[in-house]
């Protein structure tokens, strides 16, 4: 079986960024694939767009998965997947909840390695805060 991709799930701040920097170095096939993004905050692993971009790639049946979350949308372009495809690489995509990733991994589940991270909403709290992100909702 070949491996369509490495899906990294989990809460923000569970530590997607730091394993997908990990396997990136330990072998150059492992790419991250970048969101899209309509929006504002934090500018590491998206590719920021305008909704009249998100739209053409949406009515062309290009999106896989769209979240609309923290006064944001952000996007899956199965294009970007084929591409990396293409070129040898194995993309890593972040989907922070269940849904989305049932949209991304579609009717080939076993196609796609994926690896829950998980942290307690506290932690998250302070992992998101210490590292300045403007997009995570604070713990009450």
């Amino acid at each position: 079986m070949s491996v369509r991709g490495i899906v990294l799930y989990g809460p923000p701040a569970s530590g997607k960024d730091t394993l997908t920097t990990a396997l990136a170095h330990a072998d150059s096939r492992f790419v991250r694939l970048p969101k899209l993004k309509v929006g504002t905050g934090r500018p590491d692993g998206y590719e920021f767009v305008s909704a009249e971009h998100l739209a053409t790639l949406r009515d062309a049946g290009r999106l896989l998965a769209e979240t609309h979350r923290y006064g944001n949308v952000y996007a899956v372009d199965r294009q970007a997947i084929e591409d990396h495809h293409a070129a040898g690489h194995v993309p890593i995509v972040h989907m922070g909840n269940i849904p989305d990733l049932r949209k991304l991994i579609g009717r080939e589940p076993d196609s796609w390695l994926r690896v829950l991270l998980w942290v307690p909403r506290e932690v998250t709290a302070q992992r998101s805060a210490d590292r300045g992100d403007a997009d995570t909702e604070p713990v009450k």
